[in-house]
């Protein structure tokens, strides 16, 4: 997915419509959260241009805490923030 403003909306239309397209079953018991997170959650932070697998290869001291961050947003050079 790309990373600038100007195709956000896109990413985010291809997203929806995906969902919308099989609501009922992404609604369903039979459909897990892991899951969501490959077709969904993952995708929607990486049109942010957020790091999801550390292609930014960071060094481990450079990484956000195990068990106090799910994600990072980098600013520029730097981490911005954690979530």
């Amino acid at each position: 997915m790309s990373s600038s403003i100007e195709t956000l909306r896109p990413d985010l239309e291809k997203l929806i419509g995906k969902f919308q397209a099989e609501k009922d079953y992404y609604l369903s018991g039979d459909y897990r959260e892991a899951q969501a997170r490959v077709d969904f959650i993952t995708p929607f932070f990486k049109s942010l241009s957020w790091d999801m697998g550390d292609e930014a290869g960071l060094p481990h001291h450079r990484a956000p805490p195990l068990g106090h961050a799910d994600q990072s947003l980098p600013c520029r050079e730097s981490l911005c923030s954690v979530i």
